[in-house]
């Protein structure tokens, strides 16, 4: 059994994650186009594996309207910026 927390980095397990739960809301969604919110979740992400993620979160837009939480305007060219 591999336990991942182990024998990888955090910015892995937690890309890994990422994945899964948009894996899991696709198959969930059945074509319906859902809303996901996301409170800073890539604290743990080098440079590399942001832009990575970036790429893939816009990718996913098609079948998600997705939501970022965050105080770091490190993700201010990532879509539209709200400031609340």
């Amino acid at each position: 059994m591999v336990v991942p927390e182990e024998h990888l980095s955090q910015g892995t397990v937690d890309q890994f994650y990422l994945v899964a739960r948009f894996a899991i809301l696709d198959v969930l969604n059945k074509g319906n186009k859902s809303l996901v919110l996301l409170d800073d979740p890539f604290h743990s992400f080098d440079s590399k594996r942001l832009e990575k993620t970036k790429q893939v979160l816009n990718d996913l837009t098609d079948r998600f309207q997705i939501v970022l939480f965050t105080h770091s305007s490190n993700y201010d060219t990532w879509g539209e910026v709200v400031e609340l």
